[in-house]
């Protein structure tokens, strides 16, 4: 065979071989598209509500490719858009014995958690206004209108004076909703809200001026030092210890000798006053709220699991682990939001297998807090 002939020989059978396998190629996305064009058609699907024909392309993958984290994922968003606990049940048989937690995959459960508590036929308000606020955070949108004072606060830090306007009318009001609701709230506001919380230290009521102090001292309002130096002699003694708590944040010298006194009070709720001064920083306050991580009162070992997280995570852990299993309900709540709290300040304490199984709980409130926990413990993982 010459050279000539050889070469045609060669180029022939290679182009026959490249238009065979094109054509067989075409013949394969014909009848079977890739995974990739499937997941890609269900995110299209879900993006336009069809919510069933997203679930059908993740089974479709998934049945080929059980361990294909696209079509989970794809599947759980989907899931999550109408019955979330469906989505929990998914996630739960994919986890299996594998482990560790997917935050990625639980942050879509949550927001699914959040929106169904949002829609929800409750009769509480607050619940599902909460809810909103959640999703709105979430997604790094504005709190929604009319969201009380919380959310005006916050709005006002951002520089919205017309929430600052509306907050300093509430504070003004002859019968507002609750003037000690907003002195708390106020603290969310910055340092604006400082003119609005010093007439508030001379509220009729205790509380409303417990509160009002409290604020001024995690403002660090140094012109309300000499306000907070009358109200230690106020008759209510929630006020005299919350007036010294804000003194002792302002380093004021006879606030700050009161609060080391009230750390050595048989009372536990004066020794976790006085232990808020240091913030969770290390200090001679862990000595004495440790022991209270085991005090009878539920509440009592809650408040003080909000302070150790930082100091000691592994007793907050067992104590809170503990207090998911309190037969009280309103403890179990109260876990929640403290896990919630903790997660938000970029404490590892939380333990995620905990957070998901309270996505189920029987109480929305815990549903919420616990949704509230996943989305900033996601979100710190980052």
């Amino acid at each position: 065979m010459t050279r000539a002939l050889f070469s045609a020989v060669v180029v022939s059978a290679l182009s026959f071989t490249l238009v065979s396998a094109q054509v067989r190629d075409r013949t394969v996305r014909a009848d079977t598209p890739s995974d990739l064009i499937t997941i890609s058609n269900g995110w299209s699907a879900l993006a336009g509500g069809r919510t069933d024909a997203a679930i059908r392309a993740a089974n479709d993958v998934l049945a080929r490719r059980p361990w294909d984290h696209r079509a989970l994922q794809l599947k759980i968003d989907a899931q999550s858009a109408t019955a979330p606990g469906d989505a929990l049940d998914t996630y739960e048989r994919w986890l299996g014995a594998r482990g560790p937690e997917d935050l990625g995959l639980l942050a879509s459960i949550a927001e699914g958690v959040l929106r169904q508590l949002a829609s929800s036929s409750s009769p509480d308000p607050d619940l599902k206004r909460d809810a909103e606020q959640r999703i709105a955070a979430a997604n790094g949108r504005s709190a929604p209108a009319g969201g009380g004072f919380a959310a005006d606060a916050a709005a006002a830090r951002g520089g919205d004076a017309a929430a600052l306007e509306r907050l300093r009318a509430a504070a003004t009001a002859a019968m507002p909703p609750d003037k000690t609701a907003l002195a708390t709230a106020l603290v969310d506001a910055g340092a604006a809200a400082v003119p609005i919380l010093m007439p508030l230290l001379k509220a009729p009521a205790g509380p409303t001026r417990a509160a009002a102090a409290a604020s001024l001292g995690r403002l660090s309002a140094h012109d309300a030092e000499a306000a907070l130096v009358e109200l230690i002699r106020d008759p209510d003694p929630f006020v005299r210890f919350s007036a010294t708590v804000a003194l002792a944040r302002l380093g004021n010298q006879q606030g700050q000798q009161a609060v080391r006194e009230m750390l050595d009070s048989a009372v536990p709720d004066i020794r976790l006053m006085a232990a808020e001064v240091w913030d969770g920083q290390n200090g001679p306050w862990v000595p004495a709220i440790t022991p209270l991580l085991t005090d009878p009162n539920g509440l009592t070992r809650l408040r003080a699991a909000r302070l150790l997280a930082a100091i000691d995570p592994d007793a907050v852990r067992r104590t809170l682990t503990d207090a998911l299993a309190d037969p009280n309900p309103v403890i179990r709540t109260e876990t929640a939001k403290t896990l919630a709290q903790i997660a938000a300040n970029g404490s590892g304490v939380a333990d995620v297998g905990l957070l998901r199984r309270m996505l189920r709980d029987a109480d929305p409130w815990t549903r919420l807090y616990a949704a509230q926990a996943v989305l900033a413990a996601a979100k710190g993982s980052r």
